[in-house]
């Protein structure tokens, strides 16, 4: 760890006189982040909750670090009869040794009430959890081809479908912006849809031959646009340890801007300029577009989202000034 706290002194999960020397035991993220059991079970009159209509907006941040399993999370939201707005901040499920299924492993339900009209998803994390997760012999996982097919057609497939009723929509590692964009039927257009925002992997520049992979990704956002007529702002971005960048496009009365901003720049191709401006003709206003740069020193996707300065809100507000705060001290 960055920083020391000298009244921090617990061995048993190791912290002495302020140091950190070793990872905590399992058993320690077990109690943090193990399911919440309700005992529901579907379709029956076990447990019920009663419907409750004062409620519009329903927050599980992310200090809460508990999960529900997702029908218990489905029933729950399905008995706020006015609700409109949902704020979820879950942590990875590696960071519990609990075996967990492919269906369990779903964050969001498959039915969200026909009233929801917002809903931000910003699934947290902790390089030094993730490290315990993958090197602790209790961690137990799915195969890698599983969980991949799982991820495509039903968790990416499930948040999309969920994008189709929505005012407005962000997810924030959880799924991938070029994964939720595959699993759109051609069909499918967006009437209500104002604002989106998500993330990529793609757009790290670490990676060999990324501005061609990022080049594809920005072309298939402009191609979806043309299928979002009311959409006014949508946001492509990621962040982590000494990156951070953004494809923003606004569109106002007169003009719609595309803004790249980072750490580093892109160069847009002369394709993926033409199919942004396709997208500002349809709307006939004139496209502007902008390149930022990035000085700031970034510490993690926190200092990622404030330096970006992102034009929707990604992460509930209290949530974001937790993560600024933890890394300035170095947890």
């Amino acid at each position: 760890m960055e920083a020391t706290h000298s009244d921090w002194h617990d061995p048993k999960h190791g912290w002495e006189n302020g140091v950190q020397t070793k990872l905590p035991p399992s058993t320690a993220n077990e109690r943090l982040f193990g399911p919440i059991d309700m005992q529901y079970v579907p379709n029956s009159n076990w447990r019920r909750i009663p419907e409750v209509s004062a409620v519009t907006r329903f927050m599980i941040r992310r200090q809460f670090r508990h999960y529900f399993e997702p029908w218990e999370l489905e029933y729950i939201l399905s008995r706020f009869s006015r609700l409109t707005d949902f704020i979820y901040e879950p942590w990875p499920f590696e960071y519990t040794s609990i075996y967990l299924g492919p269906w369990e492993r779903a964050l969001i339900p498959t039915g969200m009430p026909e009233t929801l009209k917002r809903l931000t998803i910003f699934q947290d994390s902790k390089q030094y959890l993730t490290e315990r997760a993958l090197q602790d012999r209790n961690y137990v996982s799915i195969s890698p081809e599983y969980m991949s097919e799982f991820d495509f057609v039903d968790i990416t497939k499930s948040t999309a479908q969920t994008s189709l009723t929505l005012d407005e929509l962000s997810v924030s590692f959880y799924v991938d912006a070029m994964n939720f964009f595959e699993a759109c039927e051609e069909e499918w257009t967006w009437d209500h849809l104002k604002s989106l925002s998500l993330t990529s992997s793609l757009l790290f520049r670490s990676i060999k031959g990324q501005d061609q992979r990022i080049d594809s990704l920005l072309l298939t956002a402009a191609k979806f646009l043309l299928r979002m007529p009311n959409l006014t702002t949508m946001v492509l971005w990621n962040g982590g340890t000494g990156e951070a960048c953004g494809f923003i496009y606004t569109r106002t009365k007169h003009y719609a801007h595309i803004t790249w901003q980072g750490t580093w720049d892109l160069e847009m191709s002369r394709q993926v300029l033409e199919a942004w401006e396709d997208v500002a003709k349809l709307h006939l206003v004139e496209l502007r577009v902008r390149h930022e740069c990035l000085k700031e020193t970034i510490r993690s996707h926190g200092d990622a989202i404030f330096h970006l300065n992102l034009p929707c809100q990604v992460i509930e507000p209290t949530s974001f000034w937790q993560i600024r705060m933890e890394d300035a001290q170095g947890l």
